[in-house]
């Protein structure tokens, strides 16, 4: 994928072929840093009054652990494919152009 000369990208495979996870993680890196950015496993013993922290940093875990399944899940094609459903125009002049 190489950055486009108006912010748009141009990608080097098919948009089926590329998972939303995959862009996610390049742009943002790992999902469970979004979620629970100061959660690390080695930590939680080092924790003042801990039990509570250590179980909201597993649920917030988990549910980075759900989002990062769906985004693999979905490819760049799929978005495509949805915005099409929902009216959003594709470039005329250039068809190959994704507006998602």
């Amino acid at each position: 994928m190489s950055r486009g000369p108006r912010g748009g990208y141009t990608l080097k495979r098919p948009p089926e072929q590329i998972r939303l996870g995959e862009v996610v993680r390049a742009l943002q890196g790992p999902l469970d840093d979004i979620f629970a950015p100061e959660d690390e496993e080695g930590k939680k013993k080092q924790r003042v009054g801990g039990g509570a922290q250590v179980v909201t940093a597993s649920l917030w875990r988990e549910l980075a652990n759900h989002v990062s399944g769906w985004f693999d899940q979905v490819s760049v094609g799929d978005l495509v494919r949805r915005g099409l459903e929902l009216g959003v125009p594709r470039g005329e002049k250039k068809p190959h152009m994704y507006f998602i």
